[in-house]
C-alpha cells in the first residue's frame, strides 16, 4: 500500500468512526446547525465481506476484505439549496484489487426553485441537481446500497457502468413530482464518454415512476421499509449516448402484510445495445474485450420481512441473454441465489448470508470448450449511521 493510499484510508476511516460515534438525540440523527437557514450532518457506512468463491478450476478462494467504507456528508446552504457529497474506499483488501484509493462516489447541489411557495405541489414540481450523481436508468441502480432486497446490486445493472463511476455521471439533471407527488420524473445531461475534440453528444437519461400508494422522495429508494410503507411502484427509464441505448422497465414492492411483516420484491427488465458509440469488440492479440453487445437481460428479487424476528429470508434470480447466439453460448448466464437477512437495528445494523450460483447458458462454448456454473457463498456485516 502507498503512502497515499494508507493516509486516504485513514483518513476516511477516521471519519466514518466520528460520524458514527457522534452523540445524536433519540429521534434523529445528529446535525450541526448554524442557522435556521444552514446546516450539516455527518454520517459513515461500512460493509465487511467475508466469501468463499469458486474458481473454474473447482478450488474455492476465501477471502476477508471491505466491500465498502463511506463517509457521507449533507446539508443546506441556503433554504432552497441542499448538497450532498459521498467519498468511498472500495474492496479494501480484496485480492486483485489496484490498492485503495479514496473515490468520490457522489458529489451534488440541489436547488428547489419554488422552495418558498405555498402551494405543495410546485414546491415539488422542480428541482435541479448539477454534479456527480445516479443516473436515472433503472430501479436496481437507484436503490439505496443500504437496503438491497439481496446482498448487491446486480450484475446486469452493472453492464451500464461504462464509465467505471459506480453507476454515476457529472452533469445537471431536472427532478420533480406531479400528482401528489406519485409520478415522479428525472431528466437528466451527463458528461459521458467524449472524444478528444469533445464534439460528439452528449449522455441523456430518462427516468419515470409512479407510486400507487406511499411516496418516495428521496435521492435513493428504499428495498426494505419494515413495514413501515406501502409501495407499489411502476418505472421505466432510457439511457443514451450517440447510438448506445439501455431501456428499463420494472415493478417494485414493499406491502405490509401482517402486523409489523411486510413482503417485498423487484421484478426489472433491461435492454442493452451498445450501437456503434459502444460496439462490442474483441481483440484477439491482447485477448481483451470491450462495448457493451446487445442483450436482454432479467433481474427477479423477492423477500419476506418478519417484524416479530427482525429476519428476512430472500430469493434472487438474474438472467442475461446476448442476441448474438455465439455470443450466448460463450457468455450467456444466469444466476440463481437465496439467503437471509437478520436486522439488529434496521439500516444501521445488519447481518447478511448470501448463496449464488452462476450457471452459463450453454455447458460448452463455441469452441467446445466446457462452461462450469460457479457457486459463492458471502457473509456481510453492515454498519451506517448517517
Amino acid at each position: 500500500m502507498g503512502r497515499k493510499s494508507a493516509v486516504d484510508v485513514a483518513m476516511l476511516l477516521s471519519l466514518v468512526a466520528i460520524a458514527v460515534a457522534a452523540p445524536a438525540p433519540a429521534r434523529a440523527q445528529a446535525v450541526i446547525k448554524v442557522t435556521d437557514d444552514v446546516s450539516l450532518k455527518f454520517g459513515g457506512q461500512v460493509q465487511a465481506w467475508g466469501d468463499l468463491a469458486e474458481d473454474a478450476q473447482g478450488y474455492y478462494t476465501k477471502n476477508l476484505y471491505i466491500r465498502r467504507l463511506r463517509f457521507l456528508m449533507g446539508g443546506q446552504v441556503a433554504k432552497p439549496v441542499t448538497f450532498f457529497l459521498q467519498a468511498d474506499v472500495s474492496n479494501l483488501g480484496k485480492p486483485g484489487n489496484k490498492g485503495p484509493g479514496l473515490s468520490i462516489l457522489d458529489a451534488f447541489l440541489s436547488y428547489k426553485p419554488f422552495a418558498a411557495s405555498e402551494s405543495s405541489t410546485l414546491r415539488d414540481a422542480l428541482q435541479i441537481d448539477a454534479g456527480l450523481f445516479l443516473v436515472p436508468l433503472c430501479r436496481n441502480a437507484l436503490q439505496s446500497t443500504l437496503t438491497f432486497l439481496s446482498l448487491d446490486v446486480a450484475a446486469t445493472t452493472l453492464v451500464d457502468n461504462f464509465n467505471g463511476l459506480g453507476l454515476r455521471d457529472t452533469g445537471l439533471q431536472l427532478r420533480g413530482f406531479f400528482f401528489d407527488s406519485h409520478l415522479e420524473y428525472r431528466l437528466a445531461a451527463f458528461q459521458g464518454l467524449r472524444t478528444a475534440s469533445g464534439r460528439n453528444p452528449l449522455r441523456l437519461a430518462g427516468y419515470l415512476q409512479y407510486d400507487l400508494f406511499d411516496r418516495e422522495k428521496g435521492y435513493a429508494y428504499q428495498g426494505y421499509n419494515y413495514g413501515k410503507s406501502k409501495i407499489l411502484a411502476l418505472s421505466a427509464g432510457i439511457d443514451a449516448q450517440g447510438s448506445f441505448r439501455a431501456l428499463s422497465a420494472s415493478l417494485a414492492v414493499a406491502l405490509p402484510v401482517r402486523e409489523g411483516d411486510e413482503l417485498d420484491g423487484l421484478v426489472q427488465y433491461l435492454h442493452y445495445d451498445g450501437g456503434k458509440t459502444l460496439g462490442y469488440v474483441v481483440d484477439p492479440e491482447k485477448k481483451t474485450e470491450s462495448g457493451i453487445p446487445v442483450q436482454n437481460d432479467v433481474l427477479v428479487e423477492v423477500a419476506y420481512y418478519i417484524g416479530a424476528l427482525q429476519l428476512a429470508p430472500f430469493a434472487k434470480f438474474e438472467s442475461q441473454y446476448f442476441v448474438d447466439g455465439n455470443l450466448n453460448q460463450n457468455k450467456g448466464v444466469m444466476y440463481f441465489g437465496g439467503g437471509f437477512k437478520y436486522f439488529v437495528a434496521a439500516s444501521n445494523l445488519n447481518f447478511t448470508v448470501a448463496y449464488t450460483r452462476a450457471q452459463p447458458r450453454s455447458s460448452a462454448d463455441a469452441a467446445g470448450v466446457a462452461r462450469k456454473g460457479l457457486n459463492q457463498v458471502t457473509a456481510q456485516l453492515q454498519m451506517f449511521y448517517f
